[in-house]
């Protein structure tokens, strides 16, 4: 989900060879949509940031590249300075929510709140009861 949620915000020549769309279902709702769109304000906030310092870092050294290669032009200068690279941090997780297993799938959510009406498997959309 990370490297999709990247993809759409850094520029790529193989755009191409990104994974396809899995798309997953909202687990109190069921809603189907893509992952990114499931992402919290503080994970959307990092990916963001993550994805600014990627492009940083690529832009330099697509840059150091041509510096290496000047000496065969020794009209063009330039001075290159890589950047800070800062790369945010999530914050640590509140431990608020309760781990529920999900056995059509064999995996695990961990959900907020009353789970009086059930919930929906990420993965495959079906609804399940709460089990306390």
């Amino acid at each position: 989900m990370l490297q999709r949620a990247l993809l759409a915000q850094v520029e790529h020549a193989n755009a191409d060879e990104a994974p396809g769309v899995e798309h997953r279902h909202c687990p109190y709702c069921g809603r189907r949509a893509a992952p990114e769109a499931f992402l919290t304000e503080a994970q959307e906030t990092f990916v963001r940031g993550y994805a600014s310092a990627l492009e940083a870092d690529v832009r330099y050294e697509r840059l150091r590249q041509v510096h290496e290669r000047l000496d065969l032009n020794p009209y063009v200068t330039f001075a290159l300075v890589r950047g800070e690279q800062v790369l945010p941090r999530l914050p640590a997780e509140a431990d608020d929510m309760r781990r529920v297993a999900v056995v059509c799938c064999g995996d695990e959510l961990k959900l907020r709140g009353n789970l009086d009406g059930g919930f929906f498997c990420h993965q495959c959309g079906i609804r399940h009861a709460s089990s306390g």
